[in-house]
């Protein structure tokens, strides 16, 4: 059963409290995020915690929750983190996302090597845009970025939901066993053009 939750994950209480009434957790994705394109000399302190507080801390708080269930269960479990290939390029006005979602990569790794012994694995997948209502704005034909990038995706295309969907759905399934702390690009060959 897939149940979808919406909450602000930024509040760490709530999520524990939400978590607790779900029951078990087998199969976990940390999908909440915010992508907030500035420039770095302009950024504020404010912001910069806001990023943060959803893109990194939030899965902190969630995976310790749903994980910690897990091992009690000793079933052991899939975690996937939805990232970015903003993670692993230079990007302009992305510099605190990409850092955010660089510190989800690394995180990934460390749960992967910490929770494996317990037969709980743990990936990324880092994305470049996808159409979603969070993108309509930089997909906007009239952004100089959106239209340099599209340049230079190899497919020529950007992701549709399902693109980033389906490699998720392998990551939990029993067909990826061995598959444990990697990241992997769903970017139409972006990071390997530029």
């Amino acid at each position: 059963n897939i149940r979808p939750i919406c909450l602000d994950v930024g509040d760490w209480n709530k999520t524990k409290a939400v978590l607790e009434e779900l029951g078990p957790v087998d199969l976990l994705v940390n999908n909440a995020g915010i992508a907030a394109p500035q420039l770095i000399g302009e950024i504020k302190e404010d912001f910069i915690n806001s990023l943060f507080a959803v893109n990194f801390n939030a899965v902190v708080n969630i995976s310790q929750e749903v994980i910690n269930g897990m091992k009690r269960r000793g079933k052991g479990g899939a975690v996937v983190n939805i990232s970015s290939i903003s993670s692993l390029k230079g990007m302009p006005n992305h510099g605190i996302y990409g850092a955010t979602k660089a510190a989800l990569d690394q995180l990934t790794r460390n749960m992967a090597v910490e929770f494996g012994p317990f037969g709980i694995r743990v990936n990324s997948v880092n994305p470049c845009v996808a159409h979603t209502r969070m993108t309509e704005n930089f997909l906007n034909p009239g952004n100089p970025i959106a239209t340099l990038m599209k340049e230079k995706l190899p497919l020529g295309r950007y992701n549709e939901v399902e693109d980033i969907s389906n490699p998720v759905l392998f990551l939990l399934s029993d067909k990826a066993s061995m598959i444990n702390g990697v990241t992997i690009p769903i970017d139409g060959g972006l990071s390997i053009a530029i």
